[in-house]
């Protein structure tokens, strides 16, 4: 049987083990220019690769990365609790884990990528409008990529805004997850003018996700593509609406008010209430009405326009005379 001895007086040595390293930090102050790599500008070091990055403040002067110079950082918020504003510019390049812009509950973020070579790079996730309110444009030329996922109006309350406008303006959100315009908020996209933003991942986008957001989507102007290979869902679990005009080409299958209860709308030209305007194209080969209220509406001024993709399911088609469905 075991044996074992009472009474006996023990020392507990405890070892030290290894910490973490605090996460450094840098704070935007603006105090001596515009210019992101003065170190007076920062309460903290010049940002790099291992320092989380706050712009919450656009006074006296906003951060400007330009003059091909190439930054980067940890993870970077624009517009934390405050307002933030930042300019990539001048073939600048911006690289970074993850970005933020319109963190907090009544913030205000805005980013603007500009001009050919300008680049934002974020390895991971980008949300705009999280829980206040974020803007992004990517203009000129200039290139925003993603490779964890995107949120434009991420929770409820939330107000998101993306913009990707010019020849060679592009977006590219990459394999780590989807994209939703809308997720619990409200969540805008517009890609015009020869724009392109490539959804490469295995998810379907998102217009109108959860419950209570609103999604709005507009692809238009010759040139102006958007792509999705696995797929859109046009109004999931909130309200979703689809715009696709003047030569602009939307690929991927389309579901149309997927859940029940829920409202999405494609609109062929202009959404039913706007005047008339040249068509854009569909190069999926499927739509489906989901349990939802689905509504394809062709508001447009070709006498002559052809629409490929079959359809089924249950939903409301609206067509001008003249338009032929095959």
């Amino acid at each position: 049987m075991p044996q074992g001895k009472c009474g006996l007086s023990f020392t507990l040595v405890v070892l030290p083990t290894a910490m973490a390293p605090a996460q450094a930090q840098s704070d935007w102050t603006g105090a001596a220019s515009s210019d992101w790599f003065t170190p007076d500008n920062w309460n903290g070091p010049v940002p790099s690769g291992l320092i989380t990055t706050n712009i919450d403040t656009a006074s006296p002067n906003s951060p400007i990365v330009g003059a091909a110079g190439n930054a980067a950082v940890r993870n970077l918020t624009v517009g934390v609790r405050g307002t933030g504003t930042l300019a990539i510019q001048d073939g600048a390049i911006l690289t970074g884990l993850s970005g933020a812009v319109g963190n907090f509950a009544g913030s205000q973020g805005t980013v603007t990528v500009s001009g050919t070579g300008s680049t934002w790079t974020n390895a991971g996730t980008i949300q705009v409008g999280g829980q206040g309110t974020g803007s992004v444009a990517v203009l000129n030329g200039g290139t925003l990529n993603s490779g964890g996922g995107a949120s434009i109006g991420l929770a409820v309350g939330s107000v998101g805004t993306v913009t990707v406008s010019g020849a060679g303006s592009t977006w590219n959100n990459r394999p780590g997850g989807g994209m939703d315009v809308g997720a619990f908020g409200t969540g805008t996209l517009t890609i015009a003018n020869g724009g392109k933003v490539i959804n490469h991942t295995g998810f379907v986008a998102n217009i109108g996700s959860g419950a209570g957001s609103l999604g709005a989507v507009t692809v238009t102007g010759a040139g102006s593509t958007w792509s999705n290979t696995p797929g859109v869902n046009v109004g999931g679990s909130g309200r979703g609406s689809l715009v696709v005009a003047d030569g602009a080409v939307v690929s991927g299958p389309i579901k149309i008010a997927n859940n029940a209860g829920r409202t999405g709308t494609l609109s062929i030209g202009s959404a039913a209430a706007d005047p008339a305007t040249a068509p854009g194209t569909l190069t999926a080969t499927s739509i489906s009405f989901g349990a939802g209220t689905g509504t394809l509406i062709f508001n447009h001024t070709s006498g002559s326009y052809v629409f490929a993709p079959a359809i089924s399911g249950i939903g409301c088609v609206l067509e001008p005379e003249g338009t032929s469905m095959r």
